[in-house]
């Protein structure tokens, strides 16, 4: 049936894990959480990033143009981000 001598352990079987659903712990209810702090916090890192950049750039250190330009796309999809939250959380209101 197996070659090789290979048999697959009961553990792994799909029956074993059927059993197991029966005994599954109910899912936890969702966190809420106020998504336009979480979208402004990672915003607020982006643009720390921006100035420490900037400041090494003016004190001479070898920072490449493109971080810079991955701050700034991350600072501008951030700001399109808290856009997206406001309105969806308006649209739920609405509801």
């Amino acid at each position: 049936m197996f070659r090789g001598g290979f048999r697959p352990r009961d553990s792994l079987s799909g029956m074993s894990l059927l059993r197991g659903a029966a005994s599954r712990r109910p899912d936890p209810e969702p966190l809420e959480l106020d998504d336009a702090r979480v979208v402004a916090g990672g915003t607020a890192l982006w643009l720390v990033a921006l100035v420490v950049l900037a400041v090494a750039d003016l004190l001479g250190a070898d920072v490449h143009g493109w971080w810079m330009a991955m701050c700034g796309c991350g600072i501008a999809l951030g700001l399109l981000g808290l856009r997206f939250v406001a309105r969806r959380k308006a649209a739920v209101r609405a509801r």
